[in-house]
């Protein structure tokens, strides 16, 4: 399989879903005592899959952060 093809596996697209841009140096911060993932994985992976939870530990949302 060549690289073109690849790239071309993993498009999909998703219409339930929306992107929201965060901006300021304290967004990771932010995120990280926020998300129930490791927001510094980012780095090395490139994107993470996370969930955010009510105080009583209840699922909210799910989103792809990249």
């Amino acid at each position: 399989m060549n690289k073109e093809n690849i790239k071309n596996i993993y498009k999909t697209k998703i219409t339930n879903r929306k992107i929201l841009v965060l901006e300021g140096s304290d967004r990771i911060d932010f995120l990280q005592n926020l998300i129930t993932n490791n927001i510094e994985l980012v780095k090395t992976s490139h994107s993470i899959y996370s969930t955010l939870l009510n105080p009583q530990g209840k699922f909210l949302f799910d989103f792809i952060i990249f």
